[in-house]
């Protein structure tokens, strides 16, 4: 039940869909992706991180 107040973020990398993510804002679903992804120690690299958005989840299921 941690999720309830967390949305549901398509994360891209250069326009790409990469994953989707939840988090309570665009910053921490990214944050969590890189983690997920095995970047956790290159999260502060701002070069890294700008390549990187996200947008909230079309019901639910984003993804192209």
């Amino acid at each position: 039940m941690k999720n309830l107040n967390k949305n549901l973020y398509a994360i891209f990398k250069n326009e790409k869909h990469m994953e989707n993510e939840r988090g309570v804002s665009k910053k921490e679903a990214i944050k969590l992706y890189l983690i997920t992804a095995g970047y956790s120690s290159l999260i502060k690299e701002i070069e890294l991180t700008k390549n990187y958005s996200a947008e909230i989840a079309i019901n639910e299921i984003h993804y192209y």
